[in-house]
């Protein structure tokens, strides 16, 4: 019967005993209470280079290094035989070639029924890498911990930040507040003054238009469009300062869109014919009445008619449409102009924001225009959207919702309701 077919039939045999003690994965050894070798098996004879045998009557604590050799002396021995055992000590044995060999010991003293040490026996497991991963699991909770460390750092240092950021917001939208006030009060305090001198240019014009010269009537004009020109910026600072600050109030009315548009047609129409452009204004089946701030919207009109004319070229249309959905009521303002290069599309409602693109009569731009329109349209609850080409011109877009126009009736029943309709200014 073969040791294994022995242990499988539960029959226990000296050679049984033999091989588990000898070949076993882990070095074992007995010793007398003194520490002197009884017995050792083949794997510890195998780790210190010995040949089988050559431990007996050896000294356990001579197969130490020098540092466990007086480790055993001064701790282990005392231990064993005050406690009777010790676990897991980290030792390192002497081969007679070669480096030391790291171990973990753990022993365990035998005892007679009178409690009297008979002999020891002692187990070593190899250490190298159970010590490797020891020592990487040491460094990596070392490096754990200092990054813990610093992670508590650098929240601290965001807490401070956010607080400092936070008080400097605060620091800036009172700014903000402050420069919204002073700008409206500016604005408001030299709308009056402007307003003077253009009516007082135009009055001294009309009374004295047979005793002036050529030269004074052309000085006087140019006082007159300077006034209204200074005079219209500072309207769009002021609207600037409102909406900046929140107050922006709606005067809604049921109006006829058509009818609004017709209104602001004549204002346009020196700027236009002064650069030889047509305007060309289209209603594209009825219209519905809406419920909206007639001068919000003219100012939208307005702004995007100018706009258009503004830039471009002399002789080339610029086209006005009014169309109405089941939802919308449509406006869309064409040009064949400069265009917009779509880099710059972002900047286009953002207040103080230019792109490279000049008037084509040099005509000056403050970046207001636009800012005001999108907020005028987003206070009705519309949206505004820009389509535009490099050298083929540009097209806006402004949707304006039917809910709460003045009657509920949709656009074929509405009052005033005009077939398709074109009207060149």
């Amino acid at each position: 019967m073969s040791p294994l077919e022995a242990l499988a039939a539960g029959v226990s045999t000296w050679e049984d005993d033999r091989d588990a003690f000898e070949d076993a994965p882990f070095g074992y050894l007995y010793t007398d209470p003194q520490g002197r070798v009884l017995r050792a098996n083949a794997t510890f004879h195998r780790w210190l280079g010995e040949q089988p045998g050559a431990l007996t009557s050896s000294c356990f604590a001579d197969l130490l290094s020098p540092g466990g050799r007086i480790f055993a002396e001064t701790h282990l021995w005392p231990l064993l035989r005050l406690h009777g055992y010790f676990h897991e000590v980290a030792l390192e044995l002497m081969p007679g070639e070669g480096p030391t060999l790291p171990v973990f010991v753990s022993a365990v003293a035998v005892r007679d029924a009178s409690g009297r040490a008979i002999f020891c026996r002692i187990a070593a497991t190899r250490g190298l890498h159970r010590r490797i991963f020891e020592r990487e699991l040491l460094t990596a909770k070392q490096q754990a911990e200092a990054i813990a460390i610093d992670l508590r750092q650098r929240h601290e240092e965001l807490a401070a930040l956010h607080q400092q950021l936070a008080a400097e917001k605060l620091r800036l939208l009172e700014l903000h507040q402050e420069k919204n006030r002073l700008l409206g009060m500016a604005a408001h305090d030299l709308r009056g003054p402007l307003g003077a001198i253009g009516s007082l240019a135009e009055l001294v014009m009309d009374d004295s238009a047979s005793t002036l010269s050529a030269e004074s009537r052309e000085f006087l004009g140019l006082a007159q469009q300077s006034s209204e020109q200074m005079l219209r910026l500072v309207n769009d600072l002021l609207d600037v300062a409102k909406i900046e600050s929140g107050i922006v109030r709606l005067n809604r009315q049921p109006t006829h869109l058509p009818e609004l548009v017709e209104t602001a047609l004549p204002v346009l129409r020196s700027l236009a014919q002064a650069k030889g452009i047509p305007v060309h204004f289209q209603i594209l089946g009825p219209m519905p009445v809406v419920n909206i701030d007639r001068g919000k919207v003219l100012q939208v009109l307005n702004n995007l008619l100018t706009n258009a004319i503004k830039f471009s070229y002399p002789g080339s249309p610029v086209d006005l449409t009014l169309k109405a959905t089941s939802a919308d009521v449509v406006m869309e303002v064409r040009d064949r102009g400069q265009g917009i290069p779509r880099s710059e599309i972002g900047k286009l409602f953002r207040p103080f924001q230019t792109t490279s693109v000049r008037g084509t009569a040099n005509e000056p731009s403050h970046g207001l225009g636009l800012a005001i329109v999108k907020k005028m349209v987003l206070e009705h609850g519309g949206r505004i959207e820009v389509e535009s080409e490099v050298g083929q011109g540009s097209v806006f877009t402004v949707v304006l919702p039917l809910a709460g126009s003045s009657d509920g009736r949709t656009p074929a029943e509405s009052p005033n309701a005009a077939p398709s309709t074109t009207v060149a200014v």
